[in-house]
């Protein structure tokens, strides 16, 4: 059986080729052209980000242009290009709480009183709530996005 084969060419373009039982499947990730994501892409991973809590640095992501700050705990992540709805699926983890060093209970998305939560076509709010249920920071974020 043969090995899994991950290629790009100049374009900036990924093709992931994986052995099944019966021949084999090609996956191509495009490379980011500034155009929106359609539905034709449904299933995917449309966007992710792990980023600093604090400083709000991006580690590594993938359609992810930048993550802004509004505050302790909470934060906007702008996608390089848009999705074609906002109709996508968000998971958010956090991790250990930057004052206290304790686990967080939860890391979602944002909504305040009065406030509808940040969620377009070319960015969603996500905060980081610890077990006071306060907003914290945290150091290190992680987000993907499905469509």
């Amino acid at each position: 059986m043969s090995s899994m084969v991950l290629s790009g060419d100049t374009s900036g373009a990924v093709t992931l080729t994986v052995p099944l039982v019966a021949g084999t499947n090609t996956i191509t990730f495009p490379a980011s052209t500034g155009t929106v994501l359609t539905t034709a892409n449904s299933g995917q991973c449309m966007a992710w980000v792990c980023y600093n809590g604090v400083g709000q640095a991006i580690r590594a992501s993938y359609n992810v242009s930048s993550v802004t700050y509004n505050g302790t705990g909470n934060y906007i992540v702008n996608f390089t290009n848009a999705m074609a709805d906002a109709n996508y699926a968000t998971i958010v983890n956090g991790t250990l709480d930057i004052n206290t060093g304790t686990s967080q209970y939860f890391a979602g998305m944002t909504a305040s009183a009065g406030t509808p939560t940040t969620k377009t076509t070319t960015q969603v709010g996500v905060a980081s709530i610890n077990s006071a249920f306060g907003y914290t920071n945290t150091q290190q974020m992680s987000v993907a996005v499905f469509r």
